[in-house]
């Protein structure tokens, strides 16, 4: 049962909720997104952010010069003077990089183990100077119009993992979620995150330690992923950026297994020699498309540490020159790089306080330059790059009139919904809420609302009849327009009632409910409260409103429209890109929203141009309710006319003077105001008045038509619709848009660049390019987009175009893709996996001197004992017995072929000759490198290749990986032990009173064998063909056409041994095969007794010398003097005798 407590209307409150305003000092600072590669504003401005940093310590304040002694007051007068000085001098920064410095979380006293690593975390001392310090410096630099980037306290240690040494993966989880929970952090929309400082090398589940292979990338994920749950789990949904390893300078695993949710961009760190940059342009490029691009592809980047300068100023990190764009130095060719990638935001890592000194004067003639002056120093053409970057990348001021409840401070007002959605029916689906509108039957084409915490609604993409509509549970089963009930996850009750708010309609509110004996009482009283606690739901929101603004920049109708009249061809967003094109007889409308400012108006207004009308047209701007209000322009014979219509009474005001026209409705109170036009968007007439709109049942809406009753082919083009009381296009949107058409957005061929057959490197990842052709001629790569199908998903995965190989092998794979305005194609191709493609862009011969390879002939030249081939970034091969490398031609270059498990060329290799053969063939796992005998790890190679003489061709015909038994050479197999290992079986026992002996098993075969298989039992033990045969010292396995099938062989220890540790080797062994062995190690325990009387006497089995002093001597023959020797006895005892001795 349900019940109510006295309900208290919503009229009451309709008029005097006020939005939240906000006051900025400085720029705008609206709340950014991540929408695909790049960084947004509201309106969809890419911005790409430019700033500065700050460390709150004396030490990088001035070293220690300006404050110390945890001094909270002075250390905030110093740094908010900084950012003041930063600003007087003209910097164009929009983000400042907020270290929260371990000088206030480490305990007093403490030594950290290394430079701010995290031993000495003190989290008392943490939330102390959070509140303290850095919340405050985020408030100030904000109240300046900046963002603020926090990054957590100290640097990484050397090595991280899921597990390491400082447990550092639960000690960002710990900083994060104090920061994230924080009140005056959490709803703050200007505070973004960077996760992590420098993290350098990587900790596998096996513990080998790296960088920059998939697998490192792949634990950066399991440590970083839960930090963003539990901050999103907290509240915080604002901008996170995601740190890689190699000090922030590896990224490509990222793009194959990304950190999950919205909102995600990578932070990176550049420095001069850093991607190569000390080598030019190119190869700086070339480094920069291996580890950035492939992330960059698909998220916006932050640079959160950069600067250069000269060595001689000893002002920078980074020691290099600005240089030329595409030449030689680093500061131009990193501006042109990130120019490049187009959504690279960045800062200056150079102390503040030198920034704060900047002055935009150069020298006088004759004046030698300084840090600030230098052109080849950053801060000189960086303040001035700054400044160019502010004209394209500054972010648009949000709107002003937004329909939004969230309050951004945990709680909301009612309304939830401002706008006429009446009888609302919520159901969770996947986690999501989706609420429609229960009197319109639940058609498909109805709209559906979403929101995954029931306060932030925004439209769905999701059509009404996919939802479980049949589980929605209304107040009222009787009656739909009562509202509904909703359970969260965390077993509250909500219920979401509309009231009628007269001529707005229906708005639905949200109010708590209580559960007791059975029974639901909704809490009305809450309707009266300006603010309730948002519901506990099991994803959090960021703050949403529903768009009401358009600049028609979309081929789609935005959802906010409905088409009240007319058909889909009676308007059209495709016949001019831009503008909403307007046919006969169209009305297009969208709702009234609770819209007010401290006046308690509401505004629409819209740009029409008029220059396709035909006589008796009429077009313009409607207030749709009980009866239509418009204002509106007339075709007539004479020329256009200014009309306007007041409860259906036709007023006609003046001629028109301009095809482009501003047309503008003021509301007072929502039920009266005023029609206005104008020719600039400035000066607005004002024409007529109405009042007293009656509700209908349904809420006034905005309405946009067009109308004839002549001559057919007239239309008219709305450029915007806009409900803020001053709007221009450029006050909030790019300057320029994508053009489109129908052509452009229908698909007319797919096809990839690669062909039939496209080759991945073994364990490797390849972007894809998937060319889509348009009816237009245009073309464009939709790798990131089109749907895939791999034949075998064990081989090959693909995520964001990109695809992985997991292992060698071939597949076949299908692409689909369909155009935005339809065209569907489909096309196939052969996946193939390679560890040693012989392609040009993967065959590097330059890695020692330079050379060449020709990707037709498969001909490569080396530079003068050079060193061509493949480079990987950790390469397992262990899972294959033989690598066959054949050359297809003679090898007059000496060629031989090397395998290195380091990532060092000048480590030792294992080293292949081909001597007069034209083939070798590798096994893998007897590879003895070429320093003294040291196995090849298999699992770890770094570079494959050719050594040769240099500067003479040979063809390399084939290189492969396989098991193949083609290959297999004589060779005795353990079962249950690699080709090198020398298994241990232990715990035989011989137990002297029962005469037993422990039997143990091993399994022996083998291949290619031209004689027996030779085993011999070592001294103590026996071996026999089954349990209970006969135990012998040696057995002979005989070979059918070469091979030994597996075979069984029982060890135990022999009888007559006395009490003590029984250990030896067996040998197995035949004629070419690498000799095998296992270790035995046994016991025979028990005693002599009468049941074993002929028991033999214990016996030496090791001796050692020692000197008086307890030390072993390894050779008493060369020592005079007392020694002491102790003898290990075969039943366990040690005899330990004194004596001198004179060797």
């Amino acid at each position: 049962m349900i019940r109510f407590l006295p309900i208290l209307s919503l009229v009451i409150l309709l008029f005097s909720i006020q939005p939240e305003l906000k006051a900025w000092e400085g720029m705008a600072t609206p709340r950014l997104k991540v929408e695909g590669r790049y960084l947004k504003d509201p309106h969809g401005n890419i911005i790409n952010l430019h700033g500065f940093v700050q460390t709150y310590s004396p030490w990088f304040n001035e070293q220690g010069s300006k404050w110390n002694n945890y001094d909270v007051n002075a250390c905030l007068t110093y740094n908010k003077g900084i950012i003041d000085k930063i600003m007087a001098a003209g910097w164009k920064v929009n983000f400042i990089r907020l270290h929260m410095d371990p000088y206030w979380s480490n305990a007093p006293g403490c030594q950290p183990d290394g430079h701010e690593l995290p031993n000495c975390f003190d989290e008392t001392r943490f939330r102390k100077y959070l509140d303290e310090v850095f919340v405050p410096m985020a408030e100030y630099a904000i109240s300046k119009g900046l963002y603020v980037v926090m990054r957590p306290p100290g640097v990484c240690p050397e090595v991280i993992g899921v597990e390491d040494e400082y447990n550092y993966a639960a000690y960002l989880l710990k900083v994060w979620d104090i920061v994230s929970a924080h009140p005056k952090i959490k709803y703050r929309e200007e505070i973004m995150f960077e996760l992590a400082n420098e993290p350098v090398r990587i900790r596998l589940a096996d513990g080998s330690v790296g960088s920059n292979t998939q697998a490192h990338f792949d634990v950066l994920k399991e440590i970083f992923q839960p930090v963003v749950n539990k901050i999103r789990e907290n509240g915080f949904q604002n901008v996170l950026w995601v740190p890689g390893s190699g000090y922030q300078a590896q990224y490509k695993g990222y793009a194959v297994n990304p950190i999950e949710g919205e909102n995600i961009g990578y932070a990176i760190h550049v420095y001069p020699g850093w991607f190569g940059s000390a080598d030019g342009y190119e190869v700086f490029k070339r480094e920069w498309d291996e580890q950035i691009t492939p992330v960059a592809n698909f998220a916006p980047i932050l640079v959160t540490e950069m600067d250069w300068a000269p060595a001689k100023y000893n002002s920078s990190w980074g020691k290099a020159i600005t240089g030329t764009a595409g030449g030689d130095g680093f500061g131009a060719n990193f501006k042109k790089i990130v120019d490049d990638t187009g959504n690279v935001g960045w800062l200056l890592f150079t102390d503040a306080h030198l920034l704060a000194q900047f002055k935009d004067e150069a020298p006088a003639p004759g004046q030698p330059y300084t840090f600030l002056t230098d052109p080849e120093a950053c801060p000189w053409p960086v303040y001035h790059w700054f400044k160019e970057y502010a004209e394209e990348y500054e972010p648009k001021p949000e709107f002003e009139f937004i329909a939004m409840a969230d309050n951004g401070n945990g709680t909301f007002s009612n309304p939830v919904i401002r706008g006429d959605f009446p009888a609302p029916a919520v159901v969770r689906k996947d986690g999501t809420f989706y609420l429609v509108s229960g009197n319109q039957d639940f058609q498909p084409t109805v709209t559906v609302l979403e929101s995954s915490d029931l306060v932030n609604w925004t439209y769905s993409d999701v059509k009404a009849d996919e939802l479980p509509l049949d589980e929605v549970r209304w107040i009222d089963e009787d009656n739909p327009e009562s509202g509904c009930l909703i359970e969260t996850v965390a077993g509250e009750w909500w219920a979401i009632i509309s009231e009628d708010s007269g001529v707005l309609g229906q708005l639905p509110i949200l109010l708590p409910v209580e559960y007791s004996d059975g029974e639901f009482e909704v809490l009305p009283a809450y309707r009266v409260a300006d603010k309730i606690a948002k519901p506990r739901t099991a994803k959090s929101s960021p703050r949403y409103e529903l768009q009401t603004n358009d600049n028609f920049r979309n081929w789609l109708l935005a959802p906010q429209w409905s088409l009240m009249s007319g058909s889909e061809e009676s308007f059209s967003l495709l016949d001019r890109a831009g503008y909403l094109r307007l046919y006969p007889d169209v009305m297009l409308t969208q709702r009234v929203m609770l819209y007010t400012d401290s006046e308690g108006k509401a505004y629409a207004g819209a740009r029409f141009e008029t220059g396709g009308m035909k006589v008796g047209d009429f077009t313009g701007l409607a207030l749709v309710g009980d009866e239509d209000n418009c204002i509106g322009i007339e075709a007539g014979e004479s020329g256009k006319i200014l009309v306007v219509y007041i409860d259906g009474a036709r007023l006609e005001l003046e001629p028109v003077e301009s095809d482009e026209i501003y047309l503008r409705v003021e509301m007072t109170s929502y039920d009266h105001g005023v029609f206005y036009s104008s020719y600039d968007n400035r000066d607005y007439t004002h024409h007529a008045a109405f009042d007293e709109l009656l509700s209908t049942g349904s809420g006034l809406r905005y309405g946009l038509f067009y109308r004839s009753s002549a001559e057919a082919g007239g239309f008219a083009d709305v450029d915007w619709f806009t409900t803020e009381p001053d709007f221009s296009e450029e006050m909030y949107y790019p300057a320029g848009f994508e053009q489109y058409s129908e052509e452009s957005l229908t698909l007319t061929d797919l096809y990839i660049e690669e062909g039939d057959e496209l080759i991945v490197q073994t364990k490797g990842t390849k972007k894809l390019k998937v060319i889509a052709v348009f009816a237009d001629g245009s073309s464009k790569d939709v790798g990131s987009e089109a749907q895939y199908e791999v034949d075998d998903p064990a081989l090959f995965s693909i995520y964001n175009g990109i695809i992985r190989s997991f292992y060698e092998g071939e597949s076949s794979m299908t692409i689909s893709f369909t155009g935005p305005l339809g065209g569907n194609r489909e096309i196939s191709t052969r996946l193939k996996a390679s560890t040693f493609p012989l392609l040009e862009d993967y065959v590097n011969p330059n890695i020692w001197d330079e050379g060449s390879f020709d990707e037709e002939t498969r001909t490569m030249i080396t530079g003068q004992w050079g060193f061509g081939g493949w480079q990987y970034d950790g390469l397992d091969i262990s899972d294959y017995k033989y690598l066959v490398v054949r050359l297809g031609g003679p090898n007059n270059a000496n060629a031989d072929f090397r395998l290195y498990d380091e990532p060092n060329y000048w480590s030792s290799p294992a080293v292949f000759a081909f001597d007069s053969n034209r083939e070798v063939v590798v096994r893998l796992r007897y590879a003895k490198k070429d320093d003294g005998g040291a196995y090849l790890n298999p699992k770890t190679i770094y570079i494959a290749g050719f050594w040769s003489f240099g500067n003479i061709p040979f063809v390399i015909e084939d290189i492969f990986l396989t098991n193949s038994p083609e290959y297999d050479i004589t060779e005795i197999r353990i079962d249950g032990a690699t080709e090198r290992e020398v298994p241990e079986l232990t715990g035989f026992v011989y137990n002297l009173q029962d005469a037993t002996s422990l039997v143990k098993e091993v399994k022996i075969s083998g291949v290619v064998l031209s004689e027996n298989i030779r085993i011999q039992a070592p001294a103590g033990y026996e071996i026999a063909l089954t349990e209970d045969g006969e135990y012998v010292q040696t057995l002979q396995l005989i070979p059918t056409n070469g091979q030994v099938e597996e075979t069984s062989i029982f060890i135990r220890i022999k009888a007559g041994l006395t009490k003590g540790q029984v250990n030896g080797i067996l040998d197995i062994t035949s004629q070419g095969a690498y000799p095998r062995q296992i270790s035995l190690k046994g016991l025979v325990e028990g005693s002599t007794s009468v049941r074993n009387p002929d028991a033999a006497a214990p016996v030496v089995v090791k001796e050692e010398y020692y000197n008086v002093y307890g030390q072993r001597l390894t050779d008493p023959s060369a020592y005079d003097g007392v020694v002491l020797l102790r003898q290990y006895r075969s039943d366990g005892s040690i005899i330990t005798s004194k004596s001198m001795k004179k060797w």
